[in-house]
């Protein structure tokens, strides 16, 4: 490397990450050069941001037709490697099929996790019963089948254990590009795992940590303010009832009963990962908004070496400085396009860009943001969502169109771009 690092995380003879004396994260090559991350989501025949798991899309019928897919896919991949290539991306971001893994372009896995088993799910609320042990060893399995046999790979950058969970926390925003507001949607994560149903291990998880802090149901109900809330069965009623609890003494305990709950899941996706192979990054779970806090305390090494955080939105630093603030951990992008209402919808725009186009607005704003994230010091890299374009009409999120043809308006803007951000890696 050509600075010197004061801070790197991974393994030599792989890539890793580095810290330089200024504070600026870098990703590193194999060969120990730096490297910015430029991927892709979503490249597969399938054409959709489901990896393995996708149900195939119209662009399945055309990669079929045009490349002869089904007798090999070498013309396919090598067709969209070169053209990955000439837009001036240098690897492949979630979802990417096996059939890319090892051909000349660095890669990324995803694991999937919360769809090993039953998850926990409300409103606001999508995470895998991580005390629940047939979770861990299913994840075990995973790791087993999915990891072990690329651990010696050096195009193979790391592992996303999932992909945008719902933490269940008070003050996390919505994903979309939705105005800063508190997003209580239902019960906080502790509250939940109350009410589950009593088979549920993350049940008497949260009880058992409850009860260690109050010695009775009726002491905690006094604590966080409670009427009426004398059993298990009875906080069960009231969260069913549409009750959510938001009072302070609840809330300090909500925050530590996440970080514990979030602990556990960095430390057994690790344990599991690093089992089977010990050479590559952890990526994270892959943020749809900043979490707050409490999860974040937990996404930070030994367990996670990158933070991957998508995000919509213009304002890229001050985004991504939500989530570098509290763990100095360095970023990934995940995901990335100028299809979002803040780019799209004259009515999230700044007054000075009124009667402008859709096209002209975007075509400013669009690279500005990216180039702006890409600038904060814990950024190592981008990932533009996605291969084949969603079917919407005007500003598209994909590179490509079902019947394969470029997507020459996003195209024109990452390849400057793109060339733009080569020229800074050193």
């Amino acid at each position: 490397m050509t600075r010197q690092s004061e801070t790197v995380l991974g393994n030599e003879g792989h890539f890793r990450v580095a810290r330089d004396a200024q504070g600026r994260w870098t990703m590193l090559t194999p060969e120990d050069e730096p490297f910015r991350f430029r991927g892709v989501c979503g490249v597969n025949r399938a054409g959709t941001p489901g990896g393995r798991l996708a149900k195939d899309g119209p662009y399945a019928a055309t990669v079929d037709r045009k490349y002869d897919y089904q007798t090999s896919p070498r013309k396919f991949v090598e067709a969209t490697i070169h053209r990955l290539r000439d837009w001036g991306f240098n690897a492949f971001g979630a979802w990417v099929t096996e059939e890319f893994f090892d051909q000349g372009l660095p890669w990324t896995e995803i694991l999937e996790c919360n769809k090993l088993c039953p998850p926990i799910q409300g409103r606001g609320v999508k995470v895998p019963d991580v005390f629940d042990p047939r979770w861990v060893e299913a994840v075990d399995e995973a790791a087993a089948r999915l990891c072990a046999p690329r651990r010696d790979s050096r195009e193979l950058i790391g592992y996303y254990t999932d992909n945008e969970l719902g933490w269940g926390q008070a003050n996390t925003d919505l994903i979309w590009g939705a105005p800063e507001t508190v997003n209580l949607k239902g019960p906080t994560l502790l509250q939940t795992c109350l009410a589950l149903p009593d088979d549920r291990p993350a049940r008497e998880q949260a009880w058992a940590f409850v009860l260690e802090r109050h010695g009775s149901v009726g002491a905690m109900a006094a604590a966080w303010g409670l009427e009426g809330v004398q059993s298990r069965d009875d906080l069960a009623r009231l969260t069913a009832e549409g009750h959510i609890i938001t009072t302070p003494g609840y809330g300090t305990e909500q925050e530590a009963f996440s970080t514990l709950f979030a602990q556990r899941y960095v430390e057994k996706t690790a344990e599991a990962i690093r089992r089977h192979d010990p050479n590559h990054l952890i990526l994270g779970s892959r943020f749809g908004a900043p979490p707050g806090e409490a999860i974040l305390a937990a996404f930070q090494p030994p367990h996670v070496d990158v933070i991957t955080a998508n995000n919509y939105r213009r304002n890229m630093a001050e985004r991504m400085q939500e989530y570098y603030g509290p763990t100095q951990t360095p970023l990934l992008i995940g995901e990335f396009a100028w299809a979002s209402p803040p780019f799209t919808d004259p009515k999230h725009w700044p007054a000075e860009a009124a009667g402008r186009s859709v096209a002209d607005y975007v075509a400013e704003a669009g690279p500005a943001a990216l180039h702006e994230g890409m600038n904060h010091p814990g950024v190592v890299g981008y990932t533009w969502y996605r291969w084949v374009k969603a079917p919407t009409t005007g500003i598209s999120y994909g590179l490509v169109d079902h019947h394969d043809e470029p997507i020459e308006f996003n195209i024109n803007l990452l390849r400057q771009a793109n060339a733009a951000l080569e020229a800074t890696t050193v």
